[in-house]
């Protein structure tokens, strides 16, 4: 798969048919991917989103660190609780007898990848479950309003963070 960050998006029409054009930041990737395609195409698009810095997931774990030599817990009992708190999630209906199956393999992608069960699902023999995603694949909204939710627990216990500004000044790195 490609992705393009497009500035701007537009339609057109001539003999051939309808076009949607994207006006792309990166003029060589485009102008290979076009010369290669050979074959119609699957195309989707979505609004851009910056990826998570790393400074991001750094400042995150030492957050979940300081909470957790506070509390005297374990950093992961930290992490997955504030996952669970405002992680992004999916509610899937699963069948009750895959439900235990299904909770090791969404776990097994990481540490953060947690399952709820929320209770029967309107399908006869279903379970709903609230699965959540682990931050590995959070974009910078999802990555900021995560660690707000940590600075604001660690303000809560007196654990000194990064200024108003700094934290600005991160975020706006983020984006």
């Amino acid at each position: 798969m490609t992705d393009f960050k497009a500035e701007k998006v537009r339609w057109s029409s001539d003999a051939e048919g309808t076009w949607l054009s994207f006006l792309v930041t990166n003029a060589q990737a485009a102008r290979r991917y076009a010369e290669s395609a050979g074959q119609p195409q699957r195309v989707s698009a979505r609004e851009w989103r910056e990826k998570r810095s790393l400074d991001a997931n750094a400042y995150a774990w030492v957050l979940i660190n300081s909470l957790a030599q506070h509390y005297g817990v374990e950093a992961e009992e930290v992490y997955r609780q504030n996952i669970g708190r405002i992680g992004a999630f999916e509610i899937m209906p699963i069948r009750e007898d895959a439900a235990e199956r299904w909770k090791e393999i969404w776990s097994g992608k990481g540490l953060g990848w947690l399952t709820r069960e929320l209770g029967p699902s309107k399908l006869r023999g279903y379970v709903n479950m609230a699965c959540y995603y682990g931050s590995s694949v959070y974009d910078t909204r999802e990555m900021s309003a995560f660690i707000d939710r940590l600075v604001d627990d660690c303000r809560t216990a007196g654990i000194p963070t990064e200024t108003p500004e700094e934290l600005a000044r991160m975020k706006e790195e983020w984006r």
